[in-house]
């Protein structure tokens, strides 16, 4: 997640990678994109945490945390009321158009131990996959579902002794609590949910759940150590701190009852012996803590370690020919504190060097590697990877072709020079112990997307951003290929011309270009950033071409811009800022008047969220946020062809998500009654026909053809549990593309829609609840002339049911005297099938 700041589009055209690649350490490969990856990218702050905070952040928001079982509530409830009606009468499904030849931050990695042919990767948001190449070619891996909708897999472990005995730990945790970046909270750093950890006996193939934390999905398992002299023990080192199991992981016991235990490291001989790091940012206790009696008891060592609380992570290594010498890295949130050495199995250290490996995010990279047969020997990671032959006490930075932010750095078993690098861009090898990578990611589709933009007359130009991983281009055949640096923002295409393009990095700096997305040389905004907030704009800051005139763009930041030269100028519009220097997240536009702008601002500790309407191109604003709920707006969408009808949908959890005005926002309906309680992340309206609309959440897609007012699951096709945070749709081929946070881009064909989803306008019967608010009794009544069976059951916001009632007659009564104040959803089954769903409030 970085700055990456500097344009660098023609080095990117020489190194466009066709869909035939195949991993090679060619040295012209290799100096080109050193000078990709290493002298362009010019942070200047961990944009990693920025990037994690801003999307736990609107997440969690009013909370510090996302409630601990409010993702399984909603996964729940999906089953429970949705999955039945799933893709109800359509034909088509979602295919995976890449990018096929670049990877997604990557958090995990693990050898089978009699064929280092076979690794295992485990990415951020997109699951468990499995190379048998090696990860040398176009199609080397392929994903492995674990039967769970696991996104972030971030720890691997394989019996040494059999290798079809295999545990996983899933949830990516940097932090309890710590400062926000931006917004001005205090928020949990966090990536993507976990449920736990999970073990195979048959090398994958099917798993079960060890460790069930499904209703504590904001832990983390951030190691798996197997005892190689007995296997039946095994420990892991979580954010509730180290467990053990002596029975193969049928029971665990915590034996180390210090939170954010980041890493562990085993005495391979004397496995008695172990060394766990604790702590990371935020935390109240940090330190090395070792134990001599296999977990019994545990002492923090500060035997030549300093002192002073380092909030960092703590990485350990150990020389593979003699586990007495072990290395570890301290880091504070930023920087390294320092690399220290041992000779005595960890009981005593002495300091080898000071200098920064972390480069800035001391939180989150690790990897440390010392060559077996050499332990003067040493690679170190942080933002990039360092060598040192002189056993620690100087580091250089290597110049090879690897993506930065360094996660892990493992050594092949049988080979001393071949080295593996799992960074925010996947896997990279080497076979010179560091000196030159090549990468190694065909068909590891685990990008991050954040939005996309397509053209309206050629299917084969689409533009995306990407966390960590640029704004990037589609070449065709699965083929993407970087443009922009950075994290890759917001974009958009012309729709009167596609050889006009817009890209954009963290907080607005917008880049234009006239070449269809060639040569992104001219920067349009421009904005700085820092660490400790106060930015001007947000991390994923939002601006858009106004479809009347593309001539005319709005950007938001704590104020509203617009230019009306394609970028050339700008000028701020009304007050700035706008809401006491909240950010502005989101923007739409009017398709017939360039001046009819909608546009939301964040919520913090101290200001509400709030949305606004301006018909005078933000001269002048109308508050219009009454009716909707204090939460992130993620994204507006208006009606092409109305302009008063507009969407907006929210992140969060515990309110309505999706929201309509027919009136310019004067008034709001809650159309969420039928969908899950979690983040939703984008709408968009049909253009051809506006009765359909299409919401992406952090569980996939829905599609109402009734403007709303009924839904239906549309994901045939994706994986389980896939966050879509945008939606765009092709006026030239009726395809919609679907632009995911792990799981790549799908596209789908639309135009079996008009006949396949049915709107509640084709149904004949009616259900009327009343009266809401209620107190002692809802009345459901309905015109069942048909005699079908109909059954009510009643949900509380966590998606728990509360109840069931057979509606056996015209008139029914339900009470609810038993059921707490607040907010309830009905879910009505006609036939054992879902048919509607409304919601009441009880006082």
């Amino acid at each position: 997640m970085h700055m990456k700041n500097k344009f660098f589009s023609i080095l990117l055209i020489s190194s466009i990678v066709v869909v035939g690649f195949l991993c090679s350490n060619n040295s012209d490969k290799a100096e080109t994109k050193k000078n990709f990856f290493s002298e362009k990218e010019n942070e200047q702050h961990s944009d990693a945490m920025d990037a994690l905070q801003f999307f736990s952040q609107a997440a969690a928001f009013p909370d510090k945390d996302i409630p601990a079982n409010a993702y399984a509530s909603a996964m729940d409830w999906y089953k429970q009321n949705a999955l039945t009606n799933r893709n109800a009468q359509t034909t088509t499904s979602w295919q995976s158009i890449g990018p096929r030849n670049m990877g997604g931050r990557t958090i995990a990695i693990a050898f089978d131990p009699t064929d280092t042919a076979t690794i295992w990767l485990g990415s951020a948001s997109g699951g468990l996959w499995k190379s048998t190449t090696g990860g040398i070619g176009a199609n080397a891996w392929n994903y492995v579902p674990l039967g769970f909708p696991v996104l972030g897999v971030s720890s691997i472990a394989i019996n040494p002794s059999n290798k079809n005995e295999m545990y996983v730990g899933s949830g990516e945790v940097y932090s309890y609590g710590s400062n926000s970046q931006g917004i001005g909270d205090i928020r949990a750093t966090r990536g993507s949910y976990g449920m736990g950890l999970f073990k195979s006996v048959n090398g994958g193939t099917t798993w079960s759940q060890v460790i069930n934390w499904t209703y504590n999905q904001n832990r983390g398992i951030w190691d798996i150590v197997i005892n190689p002299l007995k296997p039946t023990t095994v420990y892991a080192a979580t954010t509730e701190g180290v467990y053990k199991s002596v029975d193969a992981g049928t029971t665990w016991n915590l034996i180390l009852n210090q939170k954010m235990c980041m890493d562990l490291e085993m005495h391979s001989v004397d496995t008695n012996i172990l060394l766990c790091g604790v702590g990371n940012y935020g935390s109240v206790v940090q330190g090395v803590y070792r134990t001599t009696n296999s977990g019994a008891t545990w002492a923090q060592n500060t035997s030549g370690l300093p002192s002073t609380a380092y909030q960092g992570r703590i990485t350990f290594t150990k020389y593979k020919n003699n586990n007495d010498i072990m290395y570890t890295h301290l880091c504070d949130v930023y920087n390294t504190v320092g690399i220290y050495k041992s000779i005595d199995k960890g009981a005593t250290w002495v300091q080898q060097t000071t200098q920064n490996i972390s480069s800035y995010q001391g939180f989150y990279t690790k990897g440390l590697l010392i060559q077996p047969g050499n332990p003067n020997n040493v690679l170190a990671g942080g933002v990039y990877v360092y060598s040192s032959t002189t056993g620690g006490t100087s580091f250089n930075q290597s110049n090879g072709n690897y993506h930065s932010d360094v996660h892990d750095i493992v050594g092949n078993p049988s080979a001393p020079n071949k080295i593996y690098v799992i960074t925010d861009g996947g896997l990279f090898r080497s076979n010179d112990f560091g000196n030159t990578f090549y990468e190694c990611t065909g068909g590891y589709v685990t990008t991050q997307h954040y939005i996309g933009s397509v053209s309206a007359t050629d299917t084969t130009v689409l533009l995306s951003g990407l966390q960590d991983n640029y704004t990037i281009k589609y070449f065709g055949a699965y083929t993407w290929q970087a443009m922009i640096g950075g994290d890759g923002c917001y974009n958009a295409i012309d729709h009167t011309n596609d050889q006009i393009q817009y890209g954009a990095y963290q907080y607005l700096n917008v880049f234009s270009d006239n070449t269809q997305g060639n040569n992104f040389a001219t920067q349009v905004l421009s904005n700085s950033s820092s660490a400790t907030g106060g930015n001007y704009a947000a991390f994923l800051a939002p601006y858009i071409l106004c479809y009347s005139n593309t001539q005319y763009i709005y950007a938001g930041g704590k104020a509203l811009q617009r230019s009306t030269d394609a970028g050339a100028t700008w000028n701020y519009m009304g007050n700035n800022p706008v809401n006491n220097g909240t950010q502005i997240m989101a923007v739409a536009c009017s398709f017939t008047n360039t001046d009819s702008v909608y546009f939301g601002t964040a919520p913090d500790q101290t200001n509400n969220m709030k949305m606004f309407f301006s018909p005078n191109g933000g001269a002048s604003v109308t508050d219009i946020s009454s009716g909707l709920p204090n939460r992130f707006p993620r994204r507006i969408a208006v009606n092409p062809k109305d302009s008063r009808e507009v969407y907006a949908v929210f992140s969060g959890f515990g309110t309505g998500h999706v929201f309509k005005s027919t009136n310019n926002g004067a008034t709001w309906t809650d159309m969420s009654t039928n969908l899950p309680n979690m983040p939703f992340e984008c709408v968009i309206v049909d253009p051809t026909d506006p009765n359909f609309v299409y919401v992406g959440c952090d569980y996939g897609v829905f599609v109402s053809a009734d403007k709303g007012v009924t839904w239906n699951p549309y994901d045939t096709g994706f994986p389980d549990a896939t966050m879509v945070f945008d939606l765009v749709i092709s006026p030239s081929s009726r395809y919609m593309y679907a632009f995911t946070h792990g799981r790549g881009i799908f596209k789908r064909d639309l135009r079996d829609l008009a006949t396949g989803i049915n709107s509640s306008s084709k149904n004949d019967i009616t259900i009327k609840l009343f009266p809401n608010p209620a107190t002692d009794e809802i009345k459901l009544n309905l015109n069942n002339t048909k005699g079908d069976k109909f059954t009510a059951y009643i949900y509380n916001m966590e998606g728990k049911q509360q109840k069931s009632f057979d509606m056996e007659s015209n008139e029914n009564k339900i009470p609810v005297t038993d059921l707490a104040a607040g907010a309830y959803i009905v879910s009505v089954r006609k036939n054992n099938v879902p048919f509607k769903y409304l919601t009441f409030i009880k006082q």
